[in-house]
Protein backbone atom coordinates (compact mmCIF):
# COMPACT_ATOMS: atom_id res chain seq x y z
CA UNK A 1 0.00 0.00 0.00
CA UNK A 2 1.20 3.00 -0.83
CA UNK A 3 1.19 5.33 2.08
CA UNK A 4 1.69 8.81 0.69
CA UNK A 5 -1.86 8.26 -1.09
CA UNK A 6 -3.23 8.49 2.86
CA UNK A 7 -1.07 11.11 4.53
CA UNK A 8 0.87 13.46 2.10
CA UNK A 9 5.02 13.33 2.42
CA UNK A 10 5.17 16.08 4.13
CA UNK A 11 2.86 15.46 6.84
CA UNK A 12 4.87 11.69 6.80
CA UNK A 13 8.22 14.12 7.50
CA UNK A 14 6.22 15.75 10.22
CA UNK A 15 5.36 13.21 11.84
CA UNK A 16 8.87 11.06 12.10
CA UNK A 17 10.41 14.35 13.56
CA UNK A 18 8.00 14.38 16.14
CA UNK A 19 8.65 10.81 16.79
CA UNK A 20 12.26 11.23 16.82
CA UNK A 21 11.68 14.38 19.11
CA UNK A 22 9.72 12.53 21.30
CA UNK A 23 12.20 9.29 21.74
CA UNK A 24 15.56 11.99 22.11
CA UNK A 25 14.13 13.82 24.70
CA UNK A 26 12.49 11.71 26.77
CA UNK A 27 15.31 8.99 26.30
CA UNK A 28 18.05 11.58 27.25
CA UNK A 29 16.57 12.61 30.75
CA UNK A 30 14.85 9.64 31.54
CA UNK A 31 17.15 9.19 34.57
CA UNK A 32 16.68 12.50 35.56
CA UNK A 33 14.32 12.21 38.15
CA UNK A 34 15.20 10.76 41.66
CA UNK A 35 13.29 7.17 41.93
CA UNK A 36 10.17 7.84 43.58
CA UNK A 37 7.88 5.91 46.26
CA UNK A 38 5.12 4.64 44.04
CA UNK A 39 8.28 3.60 41.23
CA UNK A 40 9.79 1.99 43.78
CA UNK A 41 6.85 -0.18 45.29
CA UNK A 42 6.15 -1.02 41.48
CA UNK A 43 9.76 -1.88 40.16
CA UNK A 44 10.41 -3.65 43.32
CA UNK A 45 6.95 -5.88 42.61
CA UNK A 46 7.93 -6.21 38.77
CA UNK A 47 11.09 -8.14 39.98
CA UNK A 48 9.68 -10.21 42.72
CA UNK A 49 7.03 -11.65 39.92
CA UNK A 50 9.51 -12.14 37.07
CA UNK A 51 11.68 -14.26 39.91
CA UNK A 52 8.74 -16.27 41.40
CA UNK A 53 5.79 -17.77 39.23
CA UNK A 54 3.71 -17.95 42.30
CA UNK A 55 3.81 -13.76 42.72
CA UNK A 56 2.65 -12.67 39.67
CA UNK A 57 -0.59 -11.01 41.17
CA UNK A 58 1.70 -9.26 43.90
CA UNK A 59 0.27 -5.80 43.07
CA UNK A 60 -2.87 -7.32 44.38
CA UNK A 61 -1.65 -7.08 48.08
CA UNK A 62 -1.91 -3.59 48.01
CA UNK A 63 -5.25 -3.28 46.16
CA UNK A 64 -3.37 -2.49 42.54
CA UNK A 65 -4.23 -4.10 39.39
CA UNK A 66 -1.51 -6.09 37.86
CA UNK A 67 -0.81 -5.58 34.14
CA UNK A 68 1.90 -2.71 34.40
CA UNK A 69 3.91 -5.26 36.81
CA UNK A 70 3.12 -8.27 33.97
CA UNK A 71 4.66 -5.91 31.14
CA UNK A 72 7.35 -4.51 33.12
CA UNK A 73 8.84 -8.90 33.62
CA UNK A 74 10.17 -9.38 30.84
CA UNK A 75 12.64 -5.98 30.69
CA UNK A 76 12.91 -6.67 34.11
CA UNK A 77 14.10 -9.98 33.31
CA UNK A 78 16.34 -9.14 30.38
CA UNK A 79 18.06 -5.82 31.51
CA UNK A 80 20.12 -5.36 34.73
CA UNK A 81 18.75 -1.75 35.48
CA UNK A 82 15.28 -2.50 36.62
CA UNK A 83 14.29 1.19 37.12
CA UNK A 84 15.66 2.32 33.84
CA UNK A 85 13.96 -0.68 31.88
CA UNK A 86 10.27 -0.06 33.54
CA UNK A 87 10.89 3.82 32.66
CA UNK A 88 11.56 2.89 29.58
CA UNK A 89 8.27 0.90 28.93
CA UNK A 90 6.28 4.02 29.77
CA UNK A 91 8.35 5.99 26.99
CA UNK A 92 6.90 3.49 24.67
CA UNK A 93 3.69 3.64 26.08
CA UNK A 94 4.07 7.50 25.13
CA UNK A 95 4.83 6.89 21.77
CA UNK A 96 1.90 4.68 21.21
CA UNK A 97 -0.05 7.41 22.46
CA UNK A 98 2.03 9.64 19.71
CA UNK A 99 -0.05 7.56 16.94
CA UNK A 100 -2.85 7.43 18.73
CA UNK A 101 -3.41 10.89 18.79
CA UNK A 102 -2.24 11.80 15.58
CA UNK A 103 -5.25 9.36 14.35
CA UNK A 104 -7.71 10.67 16.65
CA UNK A 105 -6.70 14.45 15.18
CA UNK A 106 -7.27 12.69 11.70
CA UNK A 107 -10.80 11.25 12.29
CA UNK A 108 -12.16 13.96 13.85
CA UNK A 109 -10.63 16.67 11.86
CA UNK A 110 -7.81 15.81 9.24
CA UNK A 111 -4.33 15.09 8.87
CA UNK A 112 -3.54 18.83 10.06
CA UNK A 113 -5.19 18.88 13.23
CA UNK A 114 -3.45 15.31 14.25
CA UNK A 115 -0.24 17.27 13.76
CA UNK A 116 -0.91 19.94 15.90
CA UNK A 117 -2.62 17.31 18.20
CA UNK A 118 0.34 14.97 17.94
CA UNK A 119 2.68 18.29 18.56
CA UNK A 120 1.38 19.21 21.83
CA UNK A 121 1.39 16.10 22.98
CA UNK A 122 5.04 15.62 22.08
CA UNK A 123 5.89 19.43 23.88
CA UNK A 124 3.38 18.62 27.42
CA UNK A 125 5.28 19.14 30.29
CA UNK A 126 2.60 16.76 31.94
CA UNK A 127 3.11 14.10 29.58
CA UNK A 128 7.32 14.45 29.71
CA UNK A 129 6.84 14.07 33.37
CA UNK A 130 5.11 11.33 33.24
CA UNK A 131 6.37 9.37 30.57
CA UNK A 132 9.70 8.75 32.22
CA UNK A 133 8.32 7.38 35.37
CA UNK A 134 7.76 3.64 35.99
CA UNK A 135 3.93 4.44 37.22
CA UNK A 136 0.45 3.18 36.14
CA UNK A 137 0.13 6.75 34.22
CA UNK A 138 1.49 6.62 30.93
CA UNK A 139 -0.25 3.14 30.04
CA UNK A 140 -3.63 4.12 31.25
CA UNK A 141 -3.08 7.33 29.25
CA UNK A 142 -2.09 5.21 26.29
CA UNK A 143 -5.41 2.69 26.49
CA UNK A 144 -7.48 6.00 26.84
CA UNK A 145 -6.69 7.28 23.66
CA UNK A 146 -7.20 4.12 21.70
CA UNK A 147 -10.07 3.56 23.25
CA UNK A 148 -11.58 6.96 22.52
CA UNK A 149 -10.55 5.85 18.56
CA UNK A 150 -11.95 2.86 18.86
CA UNK A 151 -15.27 4.13 20.18
CA UNK A 152 -15.09 7.06 17.72
CA UNK A 153 -14.58 4.26 14.97
CA UNK A 154 -17.07 1.52 16.49
CA UNK A 155 -20.22 4.39 16.22
CA UNK A 156 -19.12 4.91 12.75
CA UNK A 157 -18.72 2.06 11.01
CA UNK A 158 -21.09 -0.61 13.57
CA UNK A 159 -18.36 -3.38 13.08
CA UNK A 160 -18.19 -6.58 15.38
CA UNK A 161 -14.72 -6.86 15.37
CA UNK A 162 -13.94 -3.40 16.27
CA UNK A 163 -16.27 -3.95 19.22
CA UNK A 164 -13.95 -7.34 20.03
CA UNK A 165 -11.22 -5.39 19.65
CA UNK A 166 -12.63 -2.01 21.69
CA UNK A 167 -13.62 -4.40 24.34
CA UNK A 168 -9.87 -6.40 24.41
CA UNK A 169 -8.32 -2.84 24.83
CA UNK A 170 -10.54 -1.47 27.85
CA UNK A 171 -10.21 -4.91 29.02
CA UNK A 172 -6.32 -4.08 29.38
CA UNK A 173 -7.25 -0.99 30.94
CA UNK A 174 -9.35 -2.04 33.71
CA UNK A 175 -6.22 -4.46 34.58
CA UNK A 176 -4.76 -1.59 34.69
CA UNK A 177 -6.17 1.19 36.89
CA UNK A 178 -10.47 1.44 37.91
CA UNK A 179 -10.09 4.88 36.19
CA UNK A 180 -10.50 2.67 33.01
CA UNK A 181 -14.31 2.27 34.11
CA UNK A 182 -15.10 5.74 32.65
CA UNK A 183 -14.10 4.33 29.00
CA UNK A 184 -16.90 2.02 29.21
CA UNK A 185 -19.58 4.69 31.05
CA UNK A 186 -18.78 6.94 28.18
CA UNK A 187 -20.04 4.86 25.41
CA UNK A 188 -23.33 5.75 24.99
CA UNK A 189 -21.94 9.78 24.63
CA UNK A 190 -20.57 8.44 21.55
CA UNK A 191 -23.67 8.71 19.40
CA UNK A 192 -23.06 12.73 19.54
CA UNK A 193 -20.54 12.33 17.30
CA UNK A 194 -22.72 11.24 14.21
CA UNK A 195 -25.26 14.23 14.19
CA UNK A 196 -24.93 16.54 11.59
CA UNK A 197 -24.53 13.55 9.07
CA UNK A 198 -26.61 13.61 6.54
CA UNK A 199 -28.58 10.63 8.02
CA UNK A 200 -28.62 9.80 11.66
CA UNK A 201 -28.89 6.10 12.09
CA UNK A 202 -32.54 5.33 12.60
CA UNK A 203 -33.63 3.07 15.70
CA UNK A 204 -32.95 -0.52 14.46
CA UNK A 205 -29.26 1.08 13.90
CA UNK A 206 -28.96 2.23 16.96
CA UNK A 207 -30.10 -0.66 18.76
CA UNK A 208 -26.99 -2.59 16.82
CA UNK A 209 -24.88 0.10 18.07
CA UNK A 210 -25.99 -0.48 21.81
CA UNK A 211 -25.19 -4.12 21.21
CA UNK A 212 -22.07 -3.38 19.96
CA UNK A 213 -21.48 -1.59 23.11
CA UNK A 214 -22.95 -4.22 25.16
CA UNK A 215 -20.11 -6.66 23.51
CA UNK A 216 -17.08 -4.37 24.32
CA UNK A 217 -18.88 -3.94 27.81
CA UNK A 218 -18.97 -8.24 28.20
CA UNK A 219 -15.60 -8.84 26.93
CA UNK A 220 -14.12 -5.76 29.13
CA UNK A 221 -15.48 -7.37 32.11
CA UNK A 222 -14.76 -10.84 31.58
CA UNK A 223 -10.95 -9.92 30.82
CA UNK A 224 -11.22 -8.14 34.90
CA UNK A 225 -13.30 -10.58 36.19
CA UNK A 226 -10.02 -13.35 35.45
CA UNK A 227 -8.50 -11.41 38.15
CA UNK A 228 -11.18 -13.13 40.58
CA UNK A 229 -8.86 -16.51 40.49
CA UNK A 230 -6.75 -14.58 42.88
CA UNK A 231 -7.81 -14.98 46.56
CA UNK A 232 -6.59 -11.13 46.80
CA UNK A 233 -9.40 -9.39 44.57
CA UNK A 234 -11.79 -7.79 46.66
CA UNK A 235 -8.49 -5.66 47.97
CA UNK A 236 -9.17 -3.60 44.42
CA UNK A 237 -12.37 -1.88 45.40
CA UNK A 238 -10.72 -1.38 49.11
CA UNK A 239 -8.13 0.44 47.60
CA UNK A 240 -9.64 2.42 45.23
CA UNK A 241 -11.91 3.41 48.43
CA UNK A 242 -8.89 4.36 50.52
CA UNK A 243 -9.15 7.00 47.31
CA UNK A 244 -12.33 7.75 46.59
CA UNK A 245 -15.76 7.83 48.32
CA UNK A 246 -18.27 5.00 48.74
CA UNK A 247 -21.75 5.61 47.09
CA UNK A 248 -22.78 5.86 50.82
CA UNK A 249 -20.81 8.50 52.05
CA UNK A 250 -21.04 10.74 49.04
CA UNK A 251 -24.99 10.89 49.27
CA UNK A 252 -24.26 11.50 52.98
CA UNK A 253 -22.92 15.03 51.95
CA UNK A 254 -22.51 15.07 48.28
CA UNK A 255 -20.32 18.68 48.19
CA UNK A 256 -17.99 17.39 50.65
CA UNK A 257 -15.22 17.64 48.16
CA UNK A 258 -15.98 19.36 45.35
CA UNK A 259 -15.11 22.98 46.79
CA UNK A 260 -11.60 21.59 47.37
CA UNK A 261 -10.97 19.28 45.08
CA UNK A 262 -12.35 21.53 42.03
CA UNK A 263 -9.85 24.73 42.58
CA UNK A 264 -6.94 22.40 43.00
CA UNK A 265 -7.64 20.25 39.82
CA UNK A 266 -8.28 23.17 37.88
CA UNK A 267 -5.26 24.66 38.86
CA UNK A 268 -2.64 21.53 38.05
CA UNK A 269 -4.83 21.35 34.83
CA UNK A 270 -4.15 24.78 34.15
CA UNK A 271 -0.67 24.94 34.83
CA UNK A 272 0.35 22.05 33.00
CA UNK A 273 -1.53 22.78 29.95
CA UNK A 274 -0.06 26.59 30.07
CA UNK A 275 -2.26 29.40 30.19
CA UNK A 276 -2.68 29.89 26.59
CA UNK A 277 -3.81 26.31 25.90
CA UNK A 278 -6.28 26.96 28.97
CA UNK A 279 -7.65 29.58 27.41
CA UNK A 280 -8.33 28.59 23.86
CA UNK A 281 -10.01 25.53 25.60
CA UNK A 282 -12.43 27.85 26.93
CA UNK A 283 -12.78 29.50 24.23
CA UNK A 284 -13.42 26.55 22.32
CA UNK A 285 -16.16 25.22 25.08
CA UNK A 286 -18.27 28.17 24.37
CA UNK A 287 -17.61 28.19 20.37
CA UNK A 288 -18.76 24.79 19.56
CA UNK A 289 -21.76 25.31 22.06
CA UNK A 290 -22.87 28.13 19.67
CA UNK A 291 -21.86 25.98 16.66
CA UNK A 292 -23.28 22.66 17.67
CA UNK A 293 -20.53 20.98 17.34
CA UNK A 294 -21.75 17.74 18.39
CA UNK A 295 -18.60 15.35 17.84
CA UNK A 296 -16.29 18.11 19.65
CA UNK A 297 -19.33 17.93 22.64
CA UNK A 298 -18.57 14.21 22.95
CA UNK A 299 -14.65 15.16 23.35
CA UNK A 300 -15.65 17.76 26.19
CA UNK A 301 -17.67 14.73 28.05
CA UNK A 302 -15.44 12.09 27.78
CA UNK A 303 -13.02 15.26 29.88
CA UNK A 304 -15.71 16.50 32.11
CA UNK A 305 -17.24 13.80 33.42
CA UNK A 306 -13.92 11.91 34.83
CA UNK A 307 -12.75 15.35 36.33
CA UNK A 308 -15.80 16.24 38.14
CA UNK A 309 -16.03 12.39 39.65
CA UNK A 310 -12.65 12.93 41.01
CA UNK A 311 -13.44 16.35 41.99
CA UNK A 312 -16.73 15.39 43.42
CA UNK A 313 -15.27 11.71 44.74
CA UNK A 314 -11.85 12.42 45.24
CA UNK A 315 -10.51 11.73 49.10
CA UNK A 316 -6.41 11.71 47.84
CA UNK A 317 -5.97 13.40 44.36
CA UNK A 318 -3.20 13.93 42.69
CA UNK A 319 -2.38 15.80 39.26
CA UNK A 320 -1.34 12.63 37.52
CA UNK A 321 -4.84 11.55 38.15
CA UNK A 322 -6.25 13.62 35.43
CA UNK A 323 -3.33 12.75 32.70
CA UNK A 324 -5.19 10.36 31.01
CA UNK A 325 -7.88 13.29 30.00
CA UNK A 326 -5.10 15.43 28.33
CA UNK A 327 -5.54 13.67 25.04
CA UNK A 328 -8.89 14.81 24.40
CA UNK A 329 -7.56 18.26 25.34
CA UNK A 330 -5.18 18.07 22.47
CA UNK A 331 -7.44 16.94 19.67
CA UNK A 332 -10.18 19.92 20.87
CA UNK A 333 -7.44 22.56 20.70
CA UNK A 334 -5.65 21.43 17.12
CA UNK A 335 -9.64 20.51 15.81
CA UNK A 336 -10.39 24.89 16.80
CA UNK A 337 -7.03 25.53 15.49
CA UNK A 338 -7.86 23.80 12.06
CA UNK A 339 -11.12 26.02 12.19
CA UNK A 340 -9.69 29.36 12.50
CA UNK A 341 -6.87 28.78 10.04
CA UNK A 342 -9.63 27.93 7.38
CA UNK A 343 -10.87 31.42 7.95
CA UNK A 344 -7.78 33.38 7.92
CA UNK A 345 -5.15 33.17 4.69
CA UNK A 346 -2.45 35.72 6.07
CA UNK A 347 0.56 33.25 6.57
CA UNK A 348 1.79 35.01 9.77
CA UNK A 349 -1.31 35.28 11.67
CA UNK A 350 -0.66 31.26 11.41
CA UNK A 351 2.46 31.12 12.32
CA UNK A 352 2.17 33.66 15.53
CA UNK A 353 -0.55 31.57 16.73
CA UNK A 354 1.76 28.78 16.12
CA UNK A 355 4.32 30.27 18.17
CA UNK A 356 1.91 31.26 20.97
CA UNK A 357 0.49 27.62 21.03
CA UNK A 358 4.07 26.02 21.20
CA UNK A 359 6.09 28.61 23.49
CA UNK A 360 4.70 27.97 26.75
CA UNK A 361 4.71 24.19 26.94
CA UNK A 362 8.53 24.07 25.45
CA UNK A 363 9.69 26.69 28.16
CA UNK A 364 7.67 24.81 30.78
CA UNK A 365 9.47 21.74 29.35
CA UNK A 366 12.94 23.44 29.22
CA UNK A 367 12.54 24.54 33.34
CA UNK A 368 11.47 20.69 33.83
CA UNK A 369 14.85 20.09 32.05
CA UNK A 370 17.02 22.62 33.69
CA UNK A 371 15.83 22.13 36.93
CA UNK A 372 12.99 19.81 38.37
CA UNK A 373 12.81 21.26 41.70
CA UNK A 374 12.30 25.36 40.29
CA UNK A 375 10.50 24.17 36.92
CA UNK A 376 6.93 25.61 35.91
CA UNK A 377 4.71 22.39 37.23
CA UNK A 378 2.43 21.79 39.71
CA UNK A 379 4.06 21.87 43.78
CA UNK A 380 2.31 19.08 44.72
CA UNK A 381 4.24 16.92 41.92
CA UNK A 382 7.62 19.12 42.80
CA UNK A 383 6.96 18.04 46.24
CA UNK A 384 6.38 14.02 45.42
CA UNK A 385 9.22 13.70 42.68
CA UNK A 386 11.70 16.47 44.19
CA UNK A 387 11.57 17.82 46.97
CA UNK A 388 9.88 15.89 49.90
CA UNK A 389 10.09 12.52 51.31
CA UNK A 390 8.38 10.03 48.68
CA UNK A 391 11.58 11.83 46.51
CA UNK A 392 14.37 9.28 46.19
CA UNK A 393 17.05 12.15 46.34
CA UNK A 394 20.08 10.42 47.78
CA UNK A 395 19.22 6.84 47.24
CA UNK A 396 21.71 6.29 44.27
CA UNK A 397 24.44 7.36 46.63
CA UNK A 398 23.29 5.59 49.34
CA UNK A 399 23.27 3.00 47.03
CA UNK A 400 26.98 3.20 46.09
CA UNK A 401 27.89 3.13 50.09
CA UNK A 402 26.15 0.12 50.99
CA UNK A 403 27.90 -1.50 47.71
CA UNK A 404 31.42 -0.49 48.27
CA UNK A 405 31.22 -1.72 51.97
CA UNK A 406 29.58 -4.71 50.87
CA UNK A 407 32.89 -5.56 48.16
CA UNK A 408 34.67 -6.26 51.48
CA UNK A 409 32.56 -8.03 54.39
CA UNK A 410 28.62 -8.82 55.30
CA UNK A 411 26.69 -5.19 55.47
CA UNK A 412 23.27 -4.95 57.31
CA UNK A 413 21.07 -2.25 56.41
CA UNK A 414 18.34 -0.79 58.62
CA UNK A 415 15.67 1.70 56.85
CA UNK A 416 13.08 4.00 58.35
CA UNK A 417 10.07 2.23 56.78
CA UNK A 418 8.64 -0.80 55.61
CA UNK A 419 6.55 -0.54 52.69
CA UNK A 420 7.44 2.24 49.44
CA UNK A 421 10.68 3.89 49.12
CA UNK A 422 12.33 2.50 51.83
CA UNK A 423 13.01 -0.47 51.63
CA UNK A 424 12.31 -0.93 47.96
CA UNK A 425 14.72 1.46 46.92
CA UNK A 426 17.39 0.23 47.76
CA UNK A 427 16.33 -3.67 47.35
CA UNK A 428 16.19 -2.87 43.57
CA UNK A 429 19.36 -2.69 43.27
CA UNK A 430 21.21 -4.16 46.01
CA UNK A 431 18.43 -7.61 46.82
CA UNK A 432 20.67 -10.07 44.45
CA UNK A 433 24.16 -8.90 46.42
CA UNK A 434 25.19 -11.85 48.65
CA UNK A 435 26.74 -9.82 50.85
CA UNK A 436 23.81 -7.08 51.76
CA UNK A 437 21.11 -8.14 54.33
CA UNK A 438 18.16 -5.00 54.08
CA UNK A 439 15.23 -4.47 56.38
CA UNK A 440 12.87 -1.81 57.24
CA UNK A 441 11.29 -0.78 60.10
CA UNK A 442 8.47 1.17 61.25
CA UNK A 443 7.51 3.36 63.32
CA UNK A 444 10.88 4.33 64.30
CA UNK A 445 11.47 6.53 67.74
CA UNK A 446 14.86 5.47 68.23
CA UNK A 447 17.62 3.18 66.93
CA UNK A 448 15.78 -0.46 66.42
CA UNK A 449 17.24 -3.23 68.87
CA UNK A 450 17.68 -5.89 66.19
CA UNK A 451 20.08 -2.85 64.38
CA UNK A 452 22.04 -2.58 67.68
CA UNK A 453 23.12 -6.17 67.92
CA UNK A 454 23.67 -6.53 64.47
CA UNK A 455 25.74 -3.81 64.46
CA UNK A 456 27.89 -5.90 66.99
CA UNK A 457 28.05 -8.86 64.50
CA UNK A 458 29.04 -6.94 61.11
CA UNK A 459 28.74 -3.17 59.43
CA UNK A 460 25.46 -2.05 59.88
CA UNK A 461 23.91 1.27 58.25
CA UNK A 462 20.54 2.59 59.04
CA UNK A 463 18.97 5.06 56.72
CA UNK A 464 16.36 7.97 58.16
CA UNK A 465 14.35 9.14 55.09
CA UNK A 466 11.28 10.39 57.04
CA UNK A 467 12.72 11.77 60.13
CA UNK A 468 13.82 14.90 60.57
CA UNK A 469 14.16 16.05 64.01
CA UNK A 470 18.25 16.91 64.51
CA UNK A 471 18.08 15.66 67.80
CA UNK A 472 17.47 11.88 67.12
CA UNK A 473 20.09 12.09 65.34
CA UNK A 474 22.66 13.24 68.15
CA UNK A 475 22.67 9.74 69.30
CA UNK A 476 26.44 8.63 69.86
CA UNK A 477 26.17 5.32 68.04
CA UNK A 478 25.02 7.18 64.93
CA UNK A 479 27.92 7.63 62.89
CA UNK A 480 26.56 10.30 59.78
CA UNK A 481 27.99 8.47 56.53
CA UNK A 482 25.68 10.81 53.81
CA UNK A 483 23.31 13.69 54.54
CA UNK A 484 21.47 13.79 50.79
CA UNK A 485 19.07 16.67 50.48
CA UNK A 486 16.13 16.45 48.53
CA UNK A 487 15.64 18.79 45.47
CA UNK A 488 15.63 22.58 47.03
CA UNK A 489 14.28 21.62 50.36
CA UNK A 490 15.36 21.20 53.97
CA UNK A 491 14.23 17.34 53.37
CA UNK A 492 17.01 14.70 53.68
CA UNK A 493 17.91 11.73 53.59
CA UNK A 494 20.21 10.52 55.96
CA UNK A 495 22.61 7.07 56.28
CA UNK A 496 24.19 6.13 59.30
CA UNK A 497 26.93 3.95 60.38
CA UNK A 498 25.77 2.38 63.65
CA UNK A 499 28.33 2.12 66.29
Amino acid sequence: MNLTKIISQKHIAILGGLVILYLIINSVFIKQLPVFTDEAIYVRWTQIAANDASLRYISLVDGKQPLPIWIGMLPVKIFADSLTSMRFMSVIYGLFSLFGIYLLGRLYKNSSAGLIAATLFCLSPFFFIYNRLALYESLISTIGVFSLLLITLLVRFSRTDLAMLLGFVIGLGMLTKSSANFFLYLMPFSLLTLAGKKSFPKLKEISWIFTLFALSAFIAFLMFNTLRLFPLFNTIGQKDHTFILTYKEFFQNPLYLVFGNTPSLVTWAVQYMTVPVSLLLVFAFFYYIYKRQMKVWFLFIWILVPFMATAFFGKIIYPRYILYLFPAIFIIISYLTVDIFSKTRNKFFKYLFLFILFVTPIISIVSIMVNPATSFIPDNDKNQLVNDWPAGGGVAESVEIIRNSAKTEAVFVGTEGTFGLMPYALEIELVEDPNVKIKGYYPVKEIPEEVLRMAKLQKTYFIYNLTQDESIFADPRLKLVGKFRKGNSETFLRIFEIK
